[in-house]
């Protein structure tokens, strides 16, 4: 596992595939983490660079994360609302028509 191939699977065939399943764009950059400590010995640079920026990828992924599910659910407030407008409208419409008729 690598970057590289983290970047041409967000691209592939021009759609994101990360879209449709974001954890697993957690678990692939995670896992190229795991596997720099995993053959690399404790005491070495990779080791601890790896160890340190996976602990901070994590956390960007974390805040990124949650940012998308405000954004999701202020989405979902504004469908709602908009959805509310919609059928007050139609309801003015129809109380309208009835006093006119």
């Amino acid at each position: 596992m690598c970057f590289n191939y983290v970047r041409d699977k967000a691209k592939a065939n021009g759609e994101n595939k990360y879209l449709t399943d974001p954890a697993s764009m957690r678990k692939d950059i995670s896992l190229i983490f795991e596997n720099a400590m995993k053959f690399n010995l404790p005491k070495h640079k990779v080791h601890k660079e790896a160890s340190r920026l996976g602990e901070v990828c994590s956390a960007v992924l974390d805040t990124i994360w949650s940012r998308l599910e405000q954004n999701a659910a202020r989405t979902l407030d504004e469908n709602k609302h908009k959805e509310w407008l919609r059928q007050l409208r139609v309801q003015r419409l129809e109380q309208t028509l009835q006093a006119a008729g």
